[in-house]
Parts: C-alpha cells; sequence; structure tokens
C-alpha cells in the first residue's frame, strides 16, 4: 500500500512535466527540438519557491500516511481494521493531489526564448492537470470506500454500534460530501457522451474534462477539509492513543494540520477564469 502511495504521488508530481510531448503533437510545425527547456510558470507564479510550497502537501500528505500505516501495530490488528486503514490512508495524499492539481490547471508554459505558447498548447496543458485531478480524486474515492465497508462490517462483527464515536462521525460527513462532490461532476464529464447518444444514436467515449461549477468546487473542498479533520480526529482518537506514541500522535496530527493550511491558505498560483473555461 505504501508503495502504491508513492507511485500515485510520483505520477502526480511527473504528469505536468509529461505534457511537453503532447504539446509538440498539437503543434508539429514547431521545432521545440532547438529550443532550450521549457520553464513553468503562470502568470501569478513568477518564483520557484511557491511552486515548491504548492506540491509540499502531497509529499507531506504521503509521508504523514505511510509514517501512520508503518507505526501501527499491524501483526496485531483485526484484519478488517486493517482494511479499513490502508483503505483511507491514501485519501490524504490523493486528495491533496487533486486539489493542487485543480489548482495548477492554469498555468502556462512559456519558453524563455522561441515562440510564445499557443491556445492549443495552453489546453492541452490543462486538460492534463483536470485529468490528474479526475484521476486522484476518484482513486481516494474509491479506495476510501473499501475502508468505510471494512469498517462496517468490523464493527458488525464485533457487535459495536456504529457512528458512535466522534471520528466515525467525522468520517461519515467526509465520504458523504465526497460522493456527492463525485455525483455531482458526471453530468458535467458526460455530457457530450448523452448528447450525441440522444441525437445520433451511437455511443462515443468523449469526456469533457474543461467545465466549472461552483457546486462541486465547494463541495469538494469541504470533503478534503473534512477528511483531514477525519484524519485528525482517527490518529487522536482512543484507538490512535492507545496503539500510537503521544509523540507520534501530536507529529501526525501537526502534520495534517500543515497540510490544510498550505491547501487553504497558501497563495493560489492560478489565474481567475470566466465560468466553464477549463477546470473544475
Amino acid at each position: 500500500m505504501a508503495v502504491t502511495m508513492a507511485l500515485l504521488a510520483l505520477a502526480a508530481v511527473h504528469v505536468p512535466l509529461r505534457t511537453v510531448p503532447c504539446v509538440a503533437r498539437a503543434a508539429p510545425a514547431v521545432r521545440l527540438a532547438r529550443a532550450p527547456p521549457l520553464v513553468m510558470q503562470s502568470v501569478d507564479e513568477p518564483a520557484a519557491p511557491l511552486s515548491v510550497l504548492t506540491w509540499f502537501p502531497v509529499w507531506l500528505a504521503l509521508g504523514t500516511s505511510g509514517a501512520v500505516l508503518a507505526a501501527v501495530p499491524r501483526s496485531t490488528m483485526p484484519r478488517l481494521l486493517l482494511l479499513h486503514l490502508c483503505g483511507v490512508a491514501p485519501l490524504l495524499p490523493l486528495g491533496a493531489a487533486a486539489r493542487v492539481a485543480v489548482r495548477r490547471r492554469s498555468l502556462k508554459l512559456p519558453p524563455t526564448d522561441g515562440p510564445p505558447p499557443t491556445p492549443s498548447m495552453r489546453k492541452a496543458r490543462a486538460t492534463w492537470m483536470v485529468k490528474l485531478h479526475a484521476i486522484a480524486s476518484a482513486g481516494g474515492l474509491y479506495s476510501a470506500v473499501i475502508g468505510v465497508v471494512a469498517i462496517y462490517a468490523n464493527k458488525a462483527a464485533a457487535g459495536k454500534p456504529h457512528l458512535a464515536s466522534l471520528h466515525s462521525r467525522v468520517g461519515a460527513s467526509a465520504m458523504a460530501l465526497w460522493l456527492a462532490s463525485y455525483l455531482v461532476a458526471q453530468p458535467h464529464i458526460w455530457r457530450d457522451v448523452w448528447r450525441v447518444l440522444r441525437k445520433e444514436g451511437r455511443l462515443t467515449f468523449r469526456p469533457r474534462y474543461l467545465w466549472a461549477d461552483a457546486l462541486h468546487r465547494r463541495l469538494g473542498n469541504a470533503a478534503i477539509a473534512v477528511s483531514l479533520a477525519a484524519a485528525a480526529s482517527g490518529i487522536s482518537g482512543p484507538w490512535g492513543r492507545r496503539v500510537l506514541a503521544p509523540p507520534f500522535v501530536a507529529t501526525a496530527c501537526g502534520a495534517v494540520l500543515v497540510i490544510g493550511v498550505l491547501q487553504y491558505l497558501a497563495p493560489n498560483p492560478a489565474p481567475s477564469r470566466r465560468r466553464g473555461r477549463g477546470g473544475t
């Protein structure tokens, strides 16, 4: 599980770098071979430290989740409880990657020397970021569903009441927000598919990646924030304090707090856009 999370986070950082071949295919007439390396910047992000700060929550979330999985007594834990932990742990880094990606969807790739980026290049860059956002958020949701089913079965087998603790109630609220955000996005993603099916009677795989919806944005932001609260309440709750050392609990909760601060208080590098033009 830790290796899978590491690969997903690595992909989250390197997908933007793979847009150069995509740009080359979109504009074959431009001779990119002799051009100097492209520098990723947005109109609001002239300095490198902000770029590093923007991606840092993903790595911090990955390290925190991996540390928790490594610190718990896996050999003595009930299997369903361990499955719950393995299912919900990826939600922390994948949620961070989803929000970082959608915040950076409008970053441009201006070359230091040579022709300026074309609108098709900028659209390809935004599409890559929104695809990454969709993959990370959907992957986190599907993994968390496994964790929720596992803990439900674990409590049912032990004869314990459901939603009896603060952590369980916060976690259930986070899952409800994730599901609501996911369902709100589906009509936008598959709008063109339904339109072709209705008008022409044929089914084509044509998901729409570039769109904007205020409700989806609010639900997604709330889902990630409540997920951070669920993680902190689980680590600092009775079970976490019983199986983890107090310094580890304090450090992990502090890391969750830093992840939230960096995601919601750090400057947004993406410039404002008109509604409906690129991204969610």
